[in-house]
């Protein structure tokens, strides 16, 4: 077939990846462009694409499961995934699980709804393209029925031996507790797929290259029924079976029918790095004509989908990724060789694993994030590399890694950012060009880091590494509660927390008002925060109740802002009808968290607002906020996809 089932099953993933009607439009019409060239194959490619299409978007129920019998499917370090045979839920709580253990669940199940926020990875999106979408908190659930797979006995064998040995062999071989090792490499899985690459060449000298591949293949059913059927393991299964299908076509066409067995079986794979990163390798080493060093080619792919996927590149990783790929494979082959009663286990595996994972962290970290068209540019660039060597082209790349490093100085927008962080608040202001980084509040936690989780990922995903200034509006948890977690993780140069020092942190663009205004409590001292980027204003309340607001209008009769960051997260204590029509702002921001006891935002806030045509956006509904302002207008987009321009006054 001469690559079509690489081109179509392409055309495929595009097709997935799109996440508008637009977008999926143009990849169809592209589709149409090559039956009207009438390519040979083309119908049933075509065919293919539509028949993957009506696949994956079958409507998948998403009506609320009772409380039942669930059945343990997955196993991770904080939860588990359980079926009833209609719906996957996770389930929080759960002692010793094991896998197939069938529990009585008497606890009503609640919708997932977590944290929303740019660049940051979402539990809930993830969950959702898996078709999960409750989940329930178990205080008194009851075991029912104990598993009596493989799998089953395997992991209670683990489970009883030492707490470093179990460990080590669940992280290695069910994927618990990964994160203490190389999340990369388990993730994708390659260390497995060096492993079956170093065996087929091996079954080659004694036996016929068809008989190998399908000794592999059922030694991966084994795998699958031993263990997890992971997305690596589910990756090497299609592939040896499109291997075995088309045997004797070329690796072209092999790749791109086991890239259609994996979308057609699990159609959200196409959004893993499992898949992305070896299918990558895959056509970066079939193209690789000119042969260019295995490092290069390793060096080239990584970069863009750690900066895509994870938002930070560590050289040293990248460098030493092939050699890491070696070792986690022989740990690999050791754990499963450990499983044998008479193969000892030695704590040193442990202390290896651990001096390459701290080896990994060593070094230099870059952070950013790379475009999706900054990402098509630099492959398209990588192959013409590998199939022309061309100087040119080794320039052209060159530049625009070049460029990548100079994005945020190039940059002409001023940048105003509300972070989703639940019933709390912060705010980044990215000056133009990047000339300083202003952080107004950082929310604090009683039971989690909100700096770590959300707010140092975010500064870090901009390629932020220092804070100018930091304004804290108030003393209280959810507004100054961070401030020591955050200075720990990145370097802070001033702050901005009480009013008689604020004055001499004030420029042209950035005002503290009422700072002789006593109030009777911390929330009527807030900091209140003026600035104004080209002829948009933005007026940063904390919590400043109504009585500050009079204050603040007696002071400032003529105030006015474009951008309001709402005061009190809403609350009726706050946001006075009088105060909204005096300051006529077109846009409200609101941080409130969802569920909140308060039930903030308060209903005739929301109405005010409306009253004087006062757009609102709240994090508890739209996630974080993202706003560019230029010379003529400014627009915002939330992390739900709502997006605006608003025009200057």
């Amino acid at each position: 077939m001469k690559g079509y089932w690489l081109f179509y099953a392409c055309l495929s993933i595009l097709l997935l990846w799109g996440d508008t009607p637009f977008y999926q439009i143009c990849i169809l019409f592209l589709i149409f462009l090559t039956f009207i060239k009438k390519i040979r194959g083309c119908k049933k490619g075509i065919a293919i694409v539509l028949l993957l299409l009506c696949r994956c978007y079958i409507p998948i129920s998403k009506d609320k499961p009772n409380p039942g019998y669930f059945k343990i499917l997955e196993i991770k370090s904080s939860y588990v995934v359980a079926s009833d045979g209609k719906h996957k839920v996770i389930l929080y709580g759960l002692e010793n699980p094991n896998f197939d253990n069938v529990y009585l669940v008497k606890k009503e199940f609640r919708e997932i709804d977590t944290i929303h926020n740019f660049y940051g990875f979402s539990f809930e999106n993830w969950l959702k393209i898996k078709h999960i979408f409750y989940e329930t908190q178990l205080d008194d659930s009851k075991l029912v029925k104990q598993g009596n797979s493989v799998r089953h006995m395997i992991y209670e064998m683990i489970s009883n031996r030492s707490e470093e040995e179990t460990t080590f062999l669940k992280a290695m071989l069910f994927g618990v507790n990964e994160e203490d090792v190389s999340f990369l490499l388990l993730s994708s899985g390659m260390h497995i797929g060096f492993l079956l690459m170093l065996e087929r060449k091996f079954l080659k000298r004694f036996m016929k290259e068809e008989t190998g591949q399908l000794l592999i293949l059922l030694q991966l059913l084994v795998l699958a029924a031993c263990f997890t059927l992971s997305n690596s393991v589910l990756r090497l299964l299609c592939f040896y079976t499109a291997n075995l299908f088309l045997f004797k076509e070329n690796r072209k066409d092999q790749l791109g029918l086991g890239m259609f067995f994996i979308m057609f079986l699990a159609p959200y794979m196409v959004f893993e790095i499992s898949f992305i990163l070896p299918c990558i390798f895959r056509l970066a080493y079939m193209f690789n004509v000119k042969k260019m060093p295995k490092s290069y080619v390793s060096i080239s792919v990584l970069f863009p989908l750690q900066l895509f996927y994870y938002h930070e590149v560590n050289p040293i990783q990248i460098f030493l990724f092939r050699f890491l790929r070696i070792v986690y494979a022989v740990f690999y082959f050791l754990a499963l060789l450990t499983l044998l009663p008479f193969v000892p286990y030695f704590s040193i595996y442990q202390d290896i694993l651990n001096t390459l994972s701290s080896i990994e962290k060593i070094g230099f970290t870059i952070f950013g994030t790379a475009s999706m068209w900054w990402i098509v540019l630099w492959f398209y660039i990588f192959l013409r590399i590998i199939s022309y060597k061309k100087k040119k082209d080794l320039i052209r790349q060159g530049f625009l890694l070049a460029f990548f490093f100079a994005m945020p100085y190039l940059n002409p927008f001023a940048q105003v950012y509300m972070l989703d962080v639940g019933q709390g608040d912060c705010s980044v202001v990215i000056l133009p060009y990047r000339s300083k980084v202003i952080m107004i509040d950082v929310m604090g936690h009683l039971t989690k880091n909100i700096p770590e989780d959300i707010i140092v990922p975010f500064l870090h995903a901009k390629g932020i590494r220092k804070i100018d200034t930091l304004v804290v509006t108030h003393d209280d948890l959810d507004h100054s509660g961070g401030k020591k977690q955050l200075e720990k993780l990145i370097s802070v140069d001033n702050v901005v927390n009480v009013k008689e020092k604020a004055k001499i942190y004030e420029e042209d663009w950035m005002k503290f008002l009422l700072l002789d205004y006593k109030g009777e409590d911390a929330n009527e001292n807030s900091i209140v925060t003026y600035m104004q980027f080209y002829d948009t204003s933005i007026l940063f309340m904390g919590d400043l109740g109504i009585k500050g607001e009079k204050e603040l209008l007696k002071q400032y009769p003529k105030l006015q802002a474009d951008i309001l960051k709402v005061g009190h997260h809403g609350s009726s204590t706050s946001s006075s009808s009088v105060f909204l029509h005096t300051l006529h702002p077109k846009l409200a921001l609101i941080s409130a968290g969802r569920n909140n006891r308060y039930q903030h935002p308060h209903q005739n806030v929301i109405e005010n607002l409306h009253k004087e045509n006062i757009h609102e956006l709240t994090t508890k509904e739209k996630g974080a906020v993202s706003i560019k302002i230029c010379k003529y207008f400014y627009f915002y987009k939330t992390v739900e996809q709502e997006f605006g321009i608003i025009t200057h006054r």
